[in-house]
C-alpha cells in the first residue's frame, strides 16, 4: 500500500464538517423541546447524556473525550492517506463516523454531556442525535468494506503484483535473448576479424619470399 497524502481523502473532510455542522444545528434548534415529530413513532424529545451513544456508559465523560480525540487521529490519518486503503468506500464510511465523533466531542468539551433529542417512542428506544446515526452508518459501511470489498481489493492488489513480476521476468528473459545475441555478434565479428589477421599475416609472408 502507498502511505502518500490521498488527496480525495483530504476533500472528503467537508463530510465530516457537515455531519458536525447538521448535528450542532439540530441540537441546537431541538433544545428543550419535546414534541412529536410522527404520531407515537418518532418524538422530538431533549435530554443530555454523560454516557456514550444511545445512553450507554453514563458518568464516563472524561474517558469517552480521551478516546474521541485518539480514534479521531487514527481516523484522520487513515482518510488522508493510503495507509490502510486507498478505497473511497473506506474513507466515506471513516468521515462519517469522524463526523458524529466530533458532533458529541464538542458537547462533552463545551457543556460535559452530549445533547439527545430524538426519541423512537413506537420502541422506547434510547434517545439519540444525528452524531449517533453518523457513528453507526460509518461503522455499517466499514462492516460491509471489510466484508465485501477489503478482500476484493487485496485480491485486486495481488493481481496487479502478479502481473507486474511476469512482466519484470518477461524482460529479464528479453535482456537475456538480447544478451546472448549480443555475444553470438561479438563472437561472429571476432572470428571475422582474426580470419582477416591470418589473411593479412599470409600477404606479408608471400611479399616477404617474393622480396
Amino acid at each position: 500500500m502507498k502511505f502518500s497524502t490521498n488527496r480525495h481523502g483530504v476533500k472528503l473532510l467537508l463530510v465530516s464538517l457537515l455531519v458536525l455542522l447538521a448535528d450542532q444545528v439540530t441540537k441546537y434548534l431541538c433544545d428543550g423541546a419535546s414534541y412529536s415529530l410522527w404520531g407515537d413513532v418518532v418524538w422530538i424529545d431533549y435530554t443530555t447524556n454523560t454516557g456514550a451513544s444511545f445512553g450507554m456508559f453514563k458518568g464516563h465523560g472524561t474517558l469517552f473525550i480521551i478516546l474521541a480525540v485518539i480514534v479521531g487521529l487514527i481516523m484522520l490519518y487513515l482518510i488522508c492517506t493510503d495507509g490502510f486503503s486507498s478505497s473511497i468506500f473506506f474513507k466515506i464510511a471513516l468521515v462519517i463516523m469522524m463526523g458524529g465523533i466530533l458532533g458529541n466531542l464538542v458537547d462533552r468539551l463545551i457543556f460535559g454531556y452530549v445533547r439527545d433529542f430524538i426519541y423512537l417512542k413506537a420502541i422506547d428506544f434510547a434517545v439519540f442525535n444525528i452524531a449517533d446515526m453518523a457513528i453507526c452508518i460509518g461503522t455499517v459501511m466499514l462492516v460491509i468494506f471489510m466484508l465485501f470489498v477489503y478482500k476484493d481489493e487485496d485480491d485486486w492488489i495481488e493481481e496487479i503484483k502478479r502481473e507486474e513480476e511476469e512482466r519484470l521476468n518477461k524482460n529479464v528473459v528479453a535482456d537475456r535473448d538480447g544478451i546472448e545475441d549480443a555475444e553470438k555478434e561479438l563472437h561472429k565479428v571476432s572470428r571475422s576479424i582474426k580470419r582477416s589477421q591470418k589473411r593479412e599475416e599470409k600477404n606479408v609472408d608471400k611479399e616477404i619470399r617474393m622480396d
